[in-house]
């Protein structure tokens, strides 16, 4: 082993070829009188906000088979303190909900669409394809990357973006101009932006947004399909629980049978007059009894077609604990529940801190929205039993105190 065939000398000859040097000399300022209608103005240094990408200078070397998206991204840490400082926590928060539906649906139509352009490019999910080393896909989280900043470059060439840009004064006439007709143009090749379908339901639960983002809706057509997503606060006025609701969403997505969409501001959103067809929710309710009688049959497992209304009595105290669901530390309350006909434990999101301090142990409550969801245990030659079952509440759904204890 030469002198240079060491650790040290290869990071950073590595470094040397794919990491940029901060240059930090501050402008030279021009001496004398600046020629007159000019003034001189000190620049603030370009690297303010610098991150390298050293992804593509691999990618230029090598010929990969997977584009590799940006990694290893180094930020200023004044810039990053600065971020905590100005970003609301409830509003990054709701754009990473957003964000997970949006990468469910692309990997479902991943999994559904069989063109060849699909099959080349999109990444393989299978477990052969994690690394052995750190337990994880590259491939899909390279892919993930790429689809979340191709979506970026979309976004800052969208109307709202160079709405946005004007509106603040950070564009003047002739950039707005250009810009407005390529994102004109850009906007004509979305179809879901120009054909629209009609959406009537009735609204069975309503969470107002935090922030100045989204709130969640969950409701019911004729047909009792779920119809659940996500409306602007602007809207508020018009999405109340109980209504009925006729709307041309501007996201449509038949998911597994029940309806998600998403309500923004310029939507067309009416409410209709009460019409008795649609189910309401002394229609909906369930029995404890009838989901218990549930174990044992292959109907105890979750379907997403089904969310369950009940009225019950909390009959242990709320207990607020961190658990571990689909592999995501969740932030959530724990009792259990009876109706008189059975007894049941609830898990559900602590979403609304101002409902959990208020619940109590012998409240009635009414939960709107949820699932059943088995523990199963696995026996020999292939057999399985149910060892529990609890009501889980869908992030769409709520629970109301329908009579306090205190008042009984």
């Amino acid at each position: 082993m030469g002198k240079d065939d060491n650790v040290s000398t290869y990071v950073k000859n590595l470094a040397d070829m794919f990491v940029k040097k901060m240059d930090k000399k501050g402008s030279a300022r021009v001496r004398g009188k600046p020629p007159a209608g000019q003034r001189y103005h000190m620049k603030k240094p370009a690297w303010t906000y610098l991150f390298e990408d050293k992804n593509f200078a691999l990618n230029q070397r090598d010929n990969f088979d997977f584009q590799f998206a940006p990694g290893s991204v180094n930020y200023n840490p004044s810039f990053l303190e600065m971020y905590k400082k100005i970003v609301n926590t409830a509003d990054q928060d709701n754009i990473f909900f957003l964000l997970v539906r949006f990468l469910e649906n692309v990997f479902k139509q991943v999994s559904y669409n069989k063109e060849n352009i699909v099959r080349q490019m999109a990444p393989r999910t299978n477990v052969d394809f994690i690394c052995p080393e750190c337990g994880l896909n590259h491939e899909v989280r390279d892919f993930i990357r790429t689809i979340l900043l191709h979506l970026i470059d979309q976004f800052e060439m969208s109307t709202y973006f160079i709405k946005f840009l004007k509106s603040k004064d950070f564009l003047n006439d002739v950039a707005y101009g250009e810009l407005q007709k390529i994102a004109t143009s850009n906007d004509q090749i979305a179809s879901w932006r120009t054909i629209k379908k009609l959406v009537t339901f009735r609204i069975l639960s309503v969470k107002k947004g935090i922030g100045i983002l989204f709130g969640r809706l969950l409701g019911i057509d004729k047909n009792r399909k779920i119809v659940y997503g996500i409306f602007d606060n602007s809207l508020l006025g018009i999405i109340h629980a109980g209504s009925i609701l006729e709307c041309y969403p501007s996201i449509l997505d038949d998911n597994g049978g029940n309806f998600y969409i998403a309500l923004y501001g310029n939507d067309d959103v009416r409410n209709k007059d009460n019409d008795p067809s649609f189910p309401n929710i002394s229609q909906l309710k369930t029995y404890i009894a009838n989901i218990n009688k549930l174990i044992g049959t292959q109907d105890i497992f979750p379907d997403p077609r089904i969310l369950y209304v009940i009225e019950a009595a909390m009959v242990t105290p709320l207990q607020i604990r961190e658990r571990s669901i689909d592999g995501q530390p969740v932030h959530g309350f724990d009792t259990m529940i009876n109706d008189g006909t059975g007894e049941i434990r609830l898990f559900g999101q602590c979403d609304d801190d101002k409902l959990c301090e208020e619940l109590s142990d012998r409240d009635i409550i009414r939960i709107i929205g949820a699932s059943v969801n088995p523990s199963i245990s696995i026996l020999e030659e292939g057999e399985w039993e149910v060892s529990n079952v609890e009501l889980r509440i869908s992030p769409y759904g709520s629970i109301e105190i329908v009579e306090p204890y205190i008042t009984r």
